[in-house]
């Protein structure tokens, strides 16, 4: 069995069950509302036909709208992006009532799945509404494992993203552990 078919077969149990780890939050960033809107109807459907891990919470963030004092146009960049999606997650799951350096102090206790998806295909007109992101990803059937085929008939970028980074997840969650401080939030104490 080759990589991709075992990295599929776990995945496929992983999105079939409850007890399987994952990323604590997977952001996908929008390049607007709208796309924001299919993206999030995207999260949901594969929510509800166990084909993403229940075990992550799902967080669609669309990029803030260019200032009046930039260029008309202009975008934040994925550097921006970054820094605006993990504020909005901290303002939307974080701790409330408390002071911004605990709120930093439990984002860097979560493990997070930051995938910039933000902008339309413009130089593929099929998927410009929709981005890259949610496009379906063509592997030829001797390529194409059989887990996924079964998961989901056409699997998209998105998908194959999350079969290919689940693995890696568990590792970060091994390594944050074992160097991960001791802060107020978890509960206190030097080690």
């Amino acid at each position: 069995m080759g990589y991709l078919q075992r990295v599929t077969k776990n995945y496929s149990k992983l999105c079939s069950s409850a007890e399987g780890t994952s990323w604590d939050y997977v952001i996908l960033t929008a390049c607007d509302e709208h796309q924001k809107s299919f993206y999030q109807m995207q999260i949901n459907l594969r929510l509800r036909g166990n084909f993403l891990p229940p075990s992550s919470s799902y967080h669609v963030v669309a990029d803030p709208p260019s200032s009046p004092n930039c260029k008309a146009g202009r975008r934040v960049g994925s550097g921006g992006a970054t820094v605006h999606a993990l504020e909005d997650l901290m303002n939307v799951h974080g701790p409330k009532n408390c002071s911004y350096e605990d709120k930093l102090s439990w984002l860097g206790e979560q493990t997070i799945l930051l995938i910039h998806s933000g902008g339309y295909a413009s130089r593929n007109p099929n998927l410009t509404c929709k981005g890259k992101t949610f496009a379906p990803f063509v592997m030829s059937v001797d390529d194409s494992p059989s887990d996924f085929v079964e998961l989901m008939e056409v699997p998209t970028v998105f998908d194959v993203k999350m079969s290919l980074l689940a693995p890696i997840s568990n590792n970060i969650k091994e390594m944050m552990s074992e160097f991960r401080p001791h802060n107020k939030l978890n509960g206190g104490g030097e080690r």
